[in-house]
């Protein structure tokens, strides 16, 4: 707490509103960067498309032209914290979550970073956020997908990106491991409830193929800030006390760009991230060994659109989510193209079935869902009683009410202390 108060000293603001409104079916970007150019146009540009209302991004002291070219932005605002990244980095994302979050959705993303969701171009970002809130959801579970280019990583290649979705086209799933989501991670028990079972933590992928270090890939991006949500458990990628949806979000990683051996030379000096950065050591190590080094190999795959990834079972989707996305784009179709929106469906359910079946504890969880299933019909039902009783009793009161004004009610009144007085004078007689 002490780091957040000195991060709320610190920030300067450079650009753009300083307080940002927004409805419940909005959503603000906020970001800690630094040196930030190669992603920043991007960045913004993506997400806005996407359709997040607005953009923040808090700057940590940039020699390029981040600020420059953030502030060209109508809907962006600028923030300044000239404080070290490697000691104040998790206090410095709680403000930002804090500051424009309280009480609302909020997208957390690194500047080389860009959110998606399966179906997104049917589902859009006010239709998604209403299902989450439908269903108490707190945070969603983002898969984290390396994107490299066919090339080598040596800056000779060329200067720096345009359009890195265009240039970083593929990813490598060959060496990610599917594993249960955790209970407890670092000793600390995340209290996170885990809606769907077939949501798992992604170890491994091309950072361990470079680095040797068994990553994790996975991050909570979009989260719900009602209060008791720990946005930052142990890291900026784990929170604490969250619902979980019952889908996963994409978080596609362009961390491969021409001038990654200097980045990762600077964050190795600086030892800006746990462990000594050992992880980056590890990067240069294997660059300096290999200086042509080309990330594309036999495994690689282009990526196409984010519903390749459901195929694949490195995205998950529910039934619900589904049925919402079949009334979405019935809704948007004319009747013509009913055969695509049929065939569009189909081959998620079928990518759905895929994964049940390749999971040994199928039934067992199929048994689980169904009971779930009953207690939230029945909690359903129990809601719909209890506002139907409030509801009752409200008209009750205000019958009461009315009567209490009424000339009968001061009638009977008036009745029963004549009554009282009628009592006590017999009782004096007797």
């Amino acid at each position: 707490m002490c780091l957040e108060r000195q991060v709320a000293r610190d920030v300067r603001h450079l650009h753009g509103p300083e307080e940002v409104s927004y409805g419940p079916d909005e959503l603000v970007l906020v970001c800690l960067a630094r040196d930030g150019e190669p992603w920043v146009r991007q960045f913004i540009e993506r997400h806005l498309k996407l359709g997040v209302k607005h953009v923040v991004i808090l700057d940590n002291g940039s020699a390029d032209r981040t600020v420059e070219i953030a502030s060209g932005y109508s809907r962006v605002t600028v923030l300044r914290t000239t404080l070290p990244f490697k000691t104040h980095k998790d206090a410095a994302r709680r403000y930002l979550l804090k500051r424009f979050g309280t009480g609302r959705w909020i997208l957390y993303l690194d500047i080389d970073e860009v959110f998606d969701y399966p179906y997104s171009d049917v589902v859009g970002l006010g239709e998604l956020l209403r299902y989450l809130t439908r269903r108490a959801y707190t945070a969603v579970v983002t898969q984290m997908l390396e994107m490299f280019p066919d090339r080598t990583l040596t800056a000779a290649d060329g200067g720096r990106e345009d359009d890195l979705e265009a240039t970083h086209r593929f990813y490598d799933l060959s060496d990610v491991a599917l594993f249960e989501y955790p209970a407890v991670l670092h000793d600390r028990a995340t209290n996170n409830l885990v809606s769907n079972p077939e949501i798992k933590l992604h170890r491994g992928g091309i950072q361990t193929t470079l680095s040797g270090h068994l990553t994790i890939g996975i991050k909570h991006a979009l989260v719900f800030m009602d209060g008791r949500l720990d946005p930052v458990n142990t890291s900026i990628h784990w929170v604490g006390n969250a619902r979980l949806a019952d889908i996963t979000g994409l978080v596609k990683h362009y961390r491969f760009t021409t001038d990654f051996y200097e980045r990762a030379l600077r964050a190795v000096q600086e030892e800006s991230y746990g462990g000594g950065s050992a992880k980056y050591r590890k990067y240069i190590e294997a660059l300096k060994d290999t200086p042509g080094l080309r990330l594309r190999r036999e495994g690689a795959r282009e990526l196409r659109n984010v519903e390749q990834l459901v195929e694949e079972r490195f995205l998950t989707v529910s039934a619900d989510y589904l049925m919402l996305m079949d009334r979405l784009e019935r809704a948007a179709r004319p009747d013509g193209i009913l055969r695509h929106r049929n065939y569009r469906l189909e081959q998620a359910f079928s990518a759905l079935r895929t994964h049940r079946e390749k999971d040994p504890d199928r039934e067992k969880k199929r048994r689980l869902e169904e009971e779930v299933r009953e207690l939230e019909g029945r909690l359903l039902a129990g809601q719909t009683a209890v506002e139907r009783l409030e509801c009752d009793n409200a008209s009750l009161r205000a019958d009461i009410s009315e009567v209490r004004d009424s000339k009968v009610m001061k009638a009977l009144v008036r009745l029963a202390r004549l009554r009282r007085k009628v009592f006590e004078l017999l009782g004096r007689r007797g």
